[in-house]
């Protein structure tokens, strides 16, 4: 069983979690929002193609 102090605790943590609300809290959503563009910003970068080597010669 838990304490008191113990359930109040996991009751603060899933109401900060948003859990059974049907929406994340703002803070939460922000963070969500910007792990996203940031994980967008490094696939665009994996994912662009390299330019071609510069080797100072000419194509043949």
């Amino acid at each position: 069983m838990l304490t008191g102090t113990e359930k109040q605790a996991l009751e603060a943590a899933v109401q900060a979690a948003g859990l059974g609300l049907g929406a994340i809290p703002a803070p939460l959503m922000a963070d969500l929002l910007t792990a996203a563009h940031t994980s967008e910003i490094a696939l665009e970068r994996a994912l662009r193609p390299s330019a071609p080597a510069v080797t100072g010669h000419a194509p043949p």
